[in-house]
């Protein structure tokens, strides 16, 4: 019993339970099952994190429009817009990393990119020309719309490496 590992591992056939529980919290118990958990489980907590993260950018974006970018505001939606994105290629990432890269889920994480694209797409589009110019800020719009296209990019790169064969070895 030499890490804690040792410490919080469970063996049905033993009586030495007991002894250990005590010395263990409960957190590492509850955590000790999550690499247990099944792929289609992360799969669907992916797709989850997917849709909120699609959620944030299309809510949080045009907000920053009618900020000036030096507001303390405009900075925590921008960092809430940045954890927006984030959550939108989650799922992308885990799910390759889960099946292999098996084609399959290459064609899923393709469709997956492809909302990201479109939501990239319309950010960009809505930030360089807005509905109503009245109440946003020029410097708040190019910096929203270069978000927006910075967001495409790394979309469309990963687009591309899905569709390049792997390399073993590299």
């Amino acid at each position: 019993m030499s890490n804690t590992a040792d410490l919080c591992r469970y063996d049905p056939g033993s009586k030495a339970l007991e002894r250990v529980l005590p010395r263990c919290s409960w957190v590492l118990l509850i955590l000790s099952g999550v690499d247990n958990m099944q792929p289609v489980v992360w799969t669907v907590i992916g797709l989850i994190a997917y849709i909120g993260g699609l959620a944030i950018i299309l809510t949080m974006t045009p907000r920053l429009l009618k900020l000036r970018f030096d507001e303390g505001l405009f900075m925590g939606i921008a960092a809430a817009d940045v954890f927006g994105g984030l959550l939108a290629f989650a799922p992308v990432g885990l799910t390759f990393a889960l099946f292999n890269g098996a084609f399959g889920i290459r064609v899923l994480d393709f469709l997956l990119l492809v909302g990201v694209v479109v939501v990239a797409l319309r950010i960009a589009v809505r930030s360089f020309r807005p509905r109503y110019m009245a109440g946003t800020f020029q410097t708040t719009r190019m910096l929203a719309g270069g978000y927006g296209l910075l967001l495409l990019a790394a979309a469309l790169y990963a687009m591309v490496l899905l569709i390049l064969p792997s390399q073993p070895g590299r």
